[in-house]
């Protein structure tokens, strides 16, 4: 609006020098009063602030005139600040799959420059009334003490959350990122089958206890060994309680079946504890392990693991992909961007093989010498004539038995140790491409790129910038 007296003229177009430090010219309308516009952006952004007109003197300049502006001689507006986003954890005993989610979350917390803020329940720092007072603006949920009490007060509140657990069947957590543990069993049963055996055992908690995991990790094991011709041989206890799963009365029927139970066998065990349980049992009955019995569990807990007398063979589950996908789906819920019901399946990272599983269950003994020799260099070049340097039989009788055997090729089998142990190399160490060349086995950079994009469908450099981007 032009000032009083002043005649109504197009509106003047004033050009703004700074003094000789900015060195930076600008242009903007005198009938906007504020010089948030076009290439005036470039000062807001400079100096983080909105530079304002003291007075309108401007309105009455006629158009094309210079004027020195000294930005002494402006009041500064400060940018409007964002909402810090109040984000509680409920996470009771974590387990070594939590505190990977909890530190991903926290490093990702920490890049986005205070826009969120982490309350843990464990330290309490929160409690579930918190959230019946809105006092947050979204939960990530784990493990939780008393979770019925805490999903009945979500049910009520509606307060934007994201379930990465998935204990139990809760309809009203519409986002949920969660373990892929049909992709669990399914790794497993291929571990197994592919050292030979035919018979497979199960170990899981009670229905009783009402635990989706543990229902898609028995399914995706039992589905996988039935697609493969087999059958699986399933227990689960009686027990009541966490605690009562190591009381003596109910170790006593799990006794009895791994007695009954035909062998060899390969057995999936839901948890490493259980997978410890199983070895403890087993050597007291006199059954060997790995030879009878061979055991993997699921977590990878290390402790437990190498405490077992051989050490469990584990999946370890990818918290640290787990805990940022959930804290990036919380804020675009929070912030409106994911309106729709949406579940993420985390994939798990390789199998751990230990002592418990280092065992094949082939009849020809000329196949498993020539399974451990690739299993035991895949980390240097090796040929077909090196391995049959150990072997009593000829080349030819070499590959007809092992293509029986195993279903593939002795060639198809050495390239695939190759890119097993890249893989490894790829996703624990910062390696440069060369030397992970190097280290797996292959004759230069070359073949390696060719042939490990043949196995996996990706360069190698492809392969870790996606495995790393979905971790951090």
């Amino acid at each position: 609006m032009p000032v009083d007296g002043a005649v109504a003229k197009e509106p003047a177009r004033v050009k703004i020098i700074f003094p000789p430090a900015q060195k930076f010219p600008l242009t903007c309308r005198s009938s906007d009063c504020m010089m948030l516009k076009s290439r005036c952006r470039w000062t807001a952004e400079r100096f983080s602030r909105v530079w304002m007109m003291k007075t309108a003197n401007t309105h009455s300049l006629s158009a094309d005139t210079t004027a020195i502006i000294d930005p002494a001689g402006l009041e500064q507006k400060p940018l409007r600040r964002r909402r810090v986003l109040k984000i509680g954890l409920f996470f009771g005993e974590m387990g070594i799959y939590g505190e990977r989610a909890i530190e991903a979350i926290s490093t990702a917390a920490s890049a986005l420059n205070g826009r969120v803020r982490i309350l843990v329940a464990r330290l309490r720092e929160i409690a579930p009334v918190d959230v019946q007072t809105r006092r947050l603006d979204g939960a990530i949920l784990g493990w939780w003490d008393t979770p019925d009490d805490l999903l009945t007060i979500l049910e009520r509140t509606r307060l934007p959350c994201v379930d990465i657990w998935g204990s139990r069947p809760a309809d009203f957590v519409p986002y949920k990122v969660l373990p892929d543990d049909g992709a669990v069993g399914q790794m497993a049963a291929e571990h197994f089958l592919k050292r030979g055996f035919t018979q497979f055992a199960y170990y899981g908690l009670p229905k009783s206890f009402q635990h989706q995991w543990e229902f898609r990790r028995r399914q995706g094991f039992v589905e996988t060994v039935e697609r493969a011709g087999f059958a699986c041989h399933c227990f689960e206890s009686t027990a009541a309680g966490w605690e009562q799963l190591h009381e003596e009365r109910y170790l006593t029927s799990l006794e009895k079946w791994l007695k009954s139970i035909p062998k060899p066998v390969g057995m999936l065990c839901c948890i490493d504890p259980m997978a410890y349980e199983v070895i403890r049992l087993a050597w007291k009955h006199h059954i060997r392990v790995p030879d009878q019995l061979a055991v993997c569990g699921v977590d990878n807990w290390l402790w437990v693991c190498k405490l077992a007398n051989p050490p469990i063979s584990s999946i370890p589950l990818d918290g640290a992909t787990a805990g940022a996908e959930a804290l990036r789906l919380l804020i675009d819920v929070i912030d409106g961007r994911q309106r729709l019901p949406k579940t993420v399946f985390i994939p798990p990272l390789p199998l751990e093989a230990r002592g418990s599983t280092d065992v094949y269950n082939f009849s020809d003994e000329e196949v498993v010498r020539a399974i451990r020799y690739i299993r035991d260099h895949s980390h240097l070049p090796i040929t077909i004539e090196q391995i049959m340097e150990n072997s009593f039989i000829s080349r030819r009788a070499m590959e007809m038995r092992f293509k029986q055997a195993t279903g593939e090729t002795l060639q198809k089998a050495i390239w695939q140790a190759h890119a097993d142990q890249a893989k490894r190399l790829l996703l624990e160490s910062h390696m440069a491409m060369s030397d992970v060349a190097d280290k797996s086995g292959y004759r230069s950079a070359a073949v390696f790129n060719v042939m490990f994009r043949k196995h996996t469908g990706m360069t190698p450099t492809e392969f870790r910038r996606r495995k790393l981007r979905k971790r951090n």
